[in-house]
């Protein structure tokens, strides 16, 4: 029934969705096995997360700090998974992971507080694009770092800051009256 409904939800509606679907799982079930091949992407995105899920551990309240996320990630990575070449380590690949390992429980909170806070905002948060805007923001915090590059800053702030106004603005709109003349 899901099938017929929503094709693309079970990897059998586009061919190269199906496709793709296919090929994370022989990654991840090659990876598994414990033969790596070099040059894939999503291991290395999985054994991402693993690290930085294993440095939030050791420091959870306040984290590693920012300025040595990529010392302890390299650590992780020397200590765990010797096979990977030095160019393989990533941060991990999900924002709230990443303020996590870095920042600590308290980064995090203040991280999900600030992400979560426009889904909230009173006469906004029936906006069907705002809404739509900040979810899909949201969801790519996931599974990539945005936040971390100026690309991804300006984007997430300048079109969140960019639809703030289009949409308040057609809020306060006063509707045209006649004027004497």
């Amino acid at each position: 029934m899901l099938n017929r409904a929503c094709p693309a939800s079970t990897g059998n509606g586009m061919p190269t969705f199906r496709n793709r679907l296919r090929f994370v799982r022989w990654d991840f079930q090659h990876y598994s096995r414990g033969a790596y091949t070099e040059g894939l992407s999503d291991a290395p995105r999985v054994l991402s997360v693993k690290a930085g899920q294993a440095i939030w551990k050791d420091q959870p309240l306040l984290g590693c700090g920012f300025g040595d996320i990529r010392q302890e990630i390299t650590e992780w990575y020397t200590r765990n998974i010797p096979l990977l070449k030095g160019y393989e380590y990533l941060l991990p690949s999900n924002e709230f992971i990443l303020y996590g390992a870095a920042g600590g429980l308290v980064a995090f909170c203040l991280f999900s507080i600030a992400v979560m806070a426009p889904f909230f905002m009173r006469g906004l948060r029936r906006s069907f694009a705002w809404i739509a805007f900040h979810l899909i923001a949201v969801a790519g915090f996931l599974y990539e770092i945005a936040l971390e590059t100026q690309y991804g800053v300006f984007i997430y702030a300048f079109l969140g800051c960019w639809l703030y106004v289009l949409l308040t603005r057609e809020e306060q709109a006063v509707p045209d009256q006649d004027l004497p003349n």
